[in-house]
């Protein structure tokens, strides 16, 4: 019997990513909460960071570096990066292991976001560093919508150091932000 993600589970990621890897092993071993993701890191961040970037600077060009800002980290928090993933149906096919703790949500939500930042780092890697493949994928299923000023002006003051009090309403705020940026 296999254990993580079958070849049905990588195709459907393939499918839904309109890419399919040369380096099988590569998504493989994403579908895992394991130090591989934790390690690819750095290329995941930098290439949904320039995906997102560059998307938010196209749908909002007369906008201000402050709106830019608060528009791109809002779109790579935690909550709607576990969102994707929930959205692509990869919540049901990400392989946890035993001592992974499923009943904890939050535990739940943070290796989801990992999985699915870890998806587009892969992709950049596998694609030979092509981002245009990268964005072609993320843009076939996330539409950009623009923050209420409400969402934007909350999420910034959490940023500033807002007090637990005070984060615990601006975080309801973001959360309402959030539900404005709908999927496709």
């Amino acid at each position: 019997m296999a254990i993580g993600p079958t070849d049905e589970d990588l195709k459907k990621v393939e499918k839904d990513l309109g890419y399919e890897f040369r380096d099988k092993w590569l998504l493989r071993q994403l579908h895992y909460n394991s130090s591989q993701v934790s390690k690819r890191g750095l290329v995941r961040d930098a290439a949904m960071h320039l995906v997102v970037s560059d998307l938010v600077y196209d749908s909002l060009p007369k906008a201000s570096t402050d709106i830019l800002t608060d528009r791109r980290t809002t779109l790579v928090m935690r909550d709607f990066c576990a969102e994707g993933a929930r959205k692509l149906g990869w919540n049901k096919i990400a392989f946890t292991g035993k001592s992974f703790p499923k009943q904890e949500e939050q535990a739940a939500k943070n290796m989801l976001a990992e999985l699915f930042e870890a998806v587009w780092g892969a992709l950049y890697k596998d694609s030979g560093g092509n981002i245009h493949a990268v964005m072609d994928a993320y843009s076939r299923h996330f539409a950009l919508h623009e923050v209420t000023t409400n969402g934007t002006a909350s999420f910034h003051a959490m940023q500033q150091g807002a007090s637990a009090a005070e984060g615990s309403a601006k975080a309801q705020e973001v959360a309402a932000a959030l539900a404005d940026l709908t999927f496709k």
